[in-house]
């Protein structure tokens, strides 16, 4: 009745000049809870002239109801609005009686709007009440009910938001989303959370406190609040898993605050080293709203995922990733160890715009660790480093996969400080001492990310993955060099090396690995005796060695005394280009292709062998017996007076060999094979010629087998594809024939057993594309892998000697171990 009077007319455009004059116009929505209807708040604090006064106090007076207006009016001052949205009844939560929510709108003819409900259950929002029919309707007295127990576990939702939206305007669906849509074609908005979470201080921060009473992500797990599984005292913030009434409850803290770039210290308290296998402990960054950025997730978790012989227990990871090791350069695994006495960890974890840092140390630390106490470190700095958004920092105790823990018991840990400081930790050097007889030493390693890297302030070469080697001349002595990592124009890492060079040291009882390169003339030397690199060969493939271990000869049969590497008398005389010879078991005589050598004298006895002898695939038995592998078939020749004793010829599963020898018992052999991305092994009886056992779907380029120094287990190597992926070894029961394990490695085509039991391989890593899109291997791990067989025989990585080798497809053996006394 008040819609004609032009008395009102006048008073709502009086009241909105008096507006502009104040300075307190605008057109802009704002959002409120449903304690505060949402309103149209006006901050008009532009210049206008008269036209643009005119227009707005025509239009005002014309579309605005009066009797809202007359409302306004008597309200002035308040935040209150015109057109507005409330909620008049929201269930308590859990919504175990699925109660409706129901609300009222105001300001707005019901015909020509409707309401869009979300809510949120986890970490995510759906609409309700479907997303066949996302629009709730208003009645006519404004009013609006909305189911929104319609399906999962709707009954657990702790926050409700509803849009104000005009017919014609199509809801964004949410099945889910991460987080609550933007609408900007809303009138009015509403938001409530219907569960608080509780709330903690720990480390000078507040934190909460995750509730989840059902089935929820990570691991499909239960999540506790309470007071007895989540506290604070004089230890640190205490997180436990935990059993009630049948369910096991895991708990997390998130921080409430968000840092973006820089540097996060976390520190543990306990054996965090033993929890478990079930068990996963984090210590990460999360960032809900950023489902399309892999939430902004950067890890470190121990865990040994279910399995208990699994001799890693932690790992970092950037995210993508669903299985570590797996995800190529994006994860790590290693091994911590600690005591009951000593059981205090410190973690940092380095964010920068373009790489991320993780390092553990054993023991208490701030922002400058000991290099004594250095655990593992390791550097992402590929396409997913993540850019700051609302990450925040989150610990949490939780099961994997939701099972039980294999004890059937609860555990505790203990996160006893955490700090975050804007500014890089500075690290400080690490050390190494080597100790060798060679005058030229390979300085080689990877600082991923790193712009540049000086030796002694002298720039190298650093390759896109971040590898650097530089090959240096020693003077007798001590020589030291200092290694700096450059980015960012500031020192990113470093390290320290010592190299006491003694021509006079003598490694002929040294149990030396001899790594030579296929396609450069060069040779590593390993002392397996100190753990050390011990130096490099220049122009030199040494690919054989004397059984007492005095002498090996190269490719051109050259001979080297294995106590200096200096030669040793005139070279074998075979009329080959390139040879791979093997010696008699006495060392009297020297085998390569047709020809027969006797070492002493060097005199050639015979250029007429049955067969041709490459030491690679040969395999020299007591008793005068040689066994020579080839591409289709074994034949064993009689030493003493040259002659075959028996051809063995097999057949193989794939196209393309790659390599035949003998198990150490000489009654089995195995041949390798592979085409069209596939790998096979065969195990041949020796006596008749016939397969006794096939492994087949192994890995491409499949190439070198080892055999442990009891016989009992074989290692077989295979290289990989460089887009196809695997690469690694396979563990074979000798006695029976099955498969033990496999350990993934790109590039691991050679394989050795060390006299320490240790097993070698080779490690490559590949970029197939050249943009970091389809990855092999890892950047840091282009050497010699050490690796240990545990007690379940499974093959555990040791340690990297990191030599900067390039991928190259490579079957064939490409080192060999000479024992020491």
């Amino acid at each position: 009745m008040y819609r004609n009077n032009l008395l009102l007319r006048v008073f709502c455009v009086a009241l909105f000049v008096t507006m502009v004059g104040i300075g307190e116009l605008s057109l802009q929505p704002s959002f409120a809870d449903d304690s505060v209807p949402c309103t149209y708040d006006f901050d008009y604090d532009r210049d206008v002239d008269g036209s643009d006064l005119a227009e707005f106090a025509t239009k005002f007076a014309y579309e605005i109801d009066l009797e809202d207006l007359a409302l306004f009016a008597q309200e002035f001052g308040r935040d209150d609005c015109l057109i507005s949205i409330n909620f008049t009844h929201v269930p308590e939560y859990p919504n175990f009686g699925n109660e409706n929510l129901e609300g009222n709108v105001t300001g707005v003819n019901p015909d020509d709007y409707f309401v869009a409900v979300y809510i949120r259950v986890e970490d995510v929002w759906w609409t309700k009440p479907y997303y066949a029919s996302p629009k709730t309707p208003i009645k006519a007295d404004g009013t609006w009910t909305c189911d929104i127990t319609t399906g999962g576990n709707d009954r657990y939702a702790t926050e409700i938001a509803a849009y104000l939206l005009p017919e014609g305007v199509e809801p964004p669906i949410c099945g889910p989303c991460c987080k609550l849509p933007e609408i900007p074609e809303a009138v009015a908005f509403c938001h409530k959370s219907i569960k608080e979470p509780r709330s903690i201080s720990f480390a000078g921060y507040d934190w909460k406190v995750k509730l989840k009473d059902f089935p929820a992500g990570p691991g499909h797990n239960y999540f506790s609040d309470r007071e007895e599984d989540v506290w604070v005292d004089e230890q640190g913030l205490h997180l436990t898993i935990s059993e009630r009434n049948g369910d096991w409850y895991c708990t997390e803290v998130i921080l409430d605050a968000s840092f973006g770039y820089g540097s996060y210290i976390f520190q543990t308290h306990g054996r965090v080293d033993i929890i478990d296998p079930m068990m996963v402990l984090g210590l990460f960054t999360w960032d809900t709203e950023a489902c399309d950025q892999h939430y902004r997730e950067m890890d470190i978790e121990f865990t040994r995922w279910g399995n208990a012989s699994e001799y890693t227990n932690a790992q970092y990871v950037v995210h993508p990733c669903s299985q570590c090791p797996g995800c190529g350069d994006r994860c790590t695994r290693f091994r911590v160890d600690l005591t009951n006495e000593e059981s205090d960890l410190t973690h940092y974890l380095v964010w920068q715009h373009d790489t991320v840092e993780f390092r553990t140390y054993y023991g208490k630390h701030s922002d400058s660790p000991p290099a004594s106490a250095l655990i593992h470190k390791w550097t992402y700095a590929g396409e997913y480093v993540p850019e700051p958004g609302n990450e925040n920092v989150r610990f949490n105790f939780w099961l994997n996969k939701g099972n039980a823990p294999a004890s059937d018991q609860g555990d505790e840990v203990v996160i006893s400080d955490f700090a975050w400081q804007k500014e890089k930790i500075e690290w400080p050097g690490e050390y190494v001492k080597v100790f060798t007889n060679l005058s030229n030493y390979p300085i080689a390693g990877c600082f991923i990310g790193a712009e540049e890297v000086r030796i002694n302030d002298e720039p190298v070469t650093v390759d896109d993955y971040g590898g650097y080697r530089k090959d240096v001349v020693l003077n007798s002595g001590l020589n030291t060099y200092e290694i700096k990592a450059i980015r960012n124009n500031e020192i990113s890492d470093s390290s320290s090396l010592e190299i006491n060079y003694d021509p006079e040291l003598s490694t002929e009882n040294h149990a030396l690995l001899y790594s030579h390169n296929p396609d450069v003339p060069e040779t590593i030397v390993l002392d397996l005796n100190r753990g050390s690199i011990l130096g490099v060969l220049h122009e030199i493939n040494i690919v054989a060695a004397t059984h007492d271990g005095r002498h090996v000869v190269d490719t051109h049969g050259n001979v080297y005394q294995t106590s200096d590497h200096t030669l040793f008398g005139e070279h074998l005389p075979f009329s080959q280009s390139a040879v791979y010879p093997v010696f008699s078991s006495n060392d009297i005589f020297c085998y390569a292709g047709t020809e027969k050598i006797r070492f002493a004298d060097r005199t050639l006895i015979s250029s007429q062998l049955p067969v041709p002898i490459d030491g690679r695939f040969a395999t020299v038995f007591p008793g005068n017996l040689l066994i020579q592998g080839s591409s289709n078939s074994f034949t064993k020749i009689d030493l003493s007076n040259d002659e075959i004793v028996a051809a063995i010829p097999f057949a193989k599963q794939r196209v393309i060999w790659g390599t035949s020898t003998i198990a150490p018992n000489s009654t089995l052999g195995f041949v390798t094979s592979y085409s069209w991305a596939v790998g096979a092994l065969d195990i041949i009886n020796m006596e008749t010629g016939s397969t006794i056992s096939q492994f087949n779907g192994l890995s491409d380029y499949m190439g070198q087998i080892a055999f442990s120094n009891d016989r009992a287990i074989a290692f077989i190597g295979g290289y990989g594809n460089s887009y196809y992926g695997k690469g690694g070894v396979y563990v074979i029961d000798v006695g029976t024939q099955t498969m033990m394990s496999y350990y993934e490695q790109f590039g691991a085509s050679s394989v050795l057993v060390g006299p320490d039991d240790l097993i070698y391989i080779s490690s490559r890593f590949v970029d197939h594309f050249g943009n970091g899109s389809v990855t092999q291997g890892s950047k840091d791990r282009r050497g010699i892998d050490v690796l240990q067989l545990n007690e379940n025989g499974k093959s555990q990585f040791v340690k990297t000697y990191y030599l900067n080798y390039d991928h190259r497809y490579w079957t064939k053996p490409t080192f060999f171990i000479k024992p020491g006394s």
